[in-house]
């Protein structure tokens, strides 16, 4: 079977890694320190949350709880939201 486009979002940033799911949303981590929720069913970005630094590892959504982290480098906290 073939694949075909549904809808495509551009961030201001890259994403790197995959999204993480949840209900009707996908949340992507950006390089531009935010944490995007996108409308699985159009594409539109239903909101953004300002973490202050760029997002590395995937985000991962834990019993209801979306967890996104910087990533561990000797410059960063590596911290966890």
């Amino acid at each position: 079977p073939s694949l075909s486009l549904v809808w495509e979002t551009k961030l201001r940033k890259a994403a790197f890694r995959g999204d993480a799911l949840s209900g009707p949303s996908a949340f992507a981590a950006s390089l531009d320190g935010r944490v995007y929720e996108i409308d699985l069913t159009s594409g539109e970005i239903r909101r953004d949350f300002w973490i202050g630094h760029a997002s590395v590892p995937l985000p991962v959504v834990h019993r209801g709880t979306l967890f996104v982290g910087e990533g561990e480098h000797l410059t960063h906290h590596a911290r966890v939201y």
